[in-house]
């Protein structure tokens, strides 16, 4: 599993919704325009009006058949999900309540599931979402579909539904925390897959505030 987008999760533990007017946001991770802490699984959960400027999505599929990966094509455009086994884990998300980051701690299990490799690409995005109009020159197909809506993400999984006859949807903040911390071949690491964040993480440090092609660090664990 890799990334290098702050991802829209389903949410799953707090009462309080924020709305804007493409909807309320509830994401994890980083992406090139945040630092360093922003990367780190310790503190994925974000609940905000004021979404990131790249937000994009990974996908979960309930698990059913075996424990090895899964390979789609979709409109000619692969992608791949993880084998995740469920377990056990003490989860922590902060989340910003009354204009106050507040960190929450609780206890998590999991059942087992598939998880995206990586990131949607702007390929796969465009395969299902036939009719979207790109901005001027953004389009790159191997790059993270970025600047969309929740909204955007249930109709992208609605289509996508349609099409492969399957469930996926968003990961919960916990499945998404679970597999970053690379699941239960955890090392322990602070980043996911590596304690040195140049290896694993596009950020704001190393970016040059834009995205990156999927896949271009090292992988953690889970790969």
């Amino acid at each position: 599993m890799s990334g290098n987008v702050a991802e829209c999760v389903q949410k799953n533990f707090f009462r309080y919704r924020y709305t804007s007017n493409t909807g309320w946001f509830c994401y994890c991770g980083g992406n090139w325009e945040n630092t360093a802490e922003f990367c780190a699984p310790l503190m994925v959960s974000y609940q905000t009006n004021y979404p990131p400027y790249g937000v994009g999505l990974r996908l979960v599929l309930s698990k059913e058949k075996d424990e090895c990966g899964l390979t789609f094509n979709v409109n000619g455009v692969d992608f791949n999900m993880v084998y995740v086994e469920g377990g056990e884990f003490e989860g922590k998300n902060a989340h910003l309540l009354d204009g106050v980051n507040v960190l929450s701690k609780f206890n998590v299990k999991l059942d087992d599931y598939y998880i995206g490799e990586t990131e949607v690409t702007q390929a796969l995005w465009k395969a299902v979402m036939t009719e979207w109009n790109f901005l001027d020159d953004f389009y790159t197909p191997t790059h993270p579909m970025a600047y969309i809506s929740w909204y955007d993400c249930q109709e992208f999984i609605r289509r996508l539904d349609s099409i492969t006859g399957l469930p996926f949807r968003l990961p919960t903040e916990s499945e998404w925390e679970f597999a970053a911390r690379g699941g239960n071949r955890s090392l322990g690491y602070r980043f996911a897959g590596s304690n040195i964040i140049d290896s694993v993480s596009w950020y704001l440090n190393n970016a040059g505030f834009r995205q990156h092609q999927v896949a271009s660090r090292w992988s953690n664990e889970l790969a």
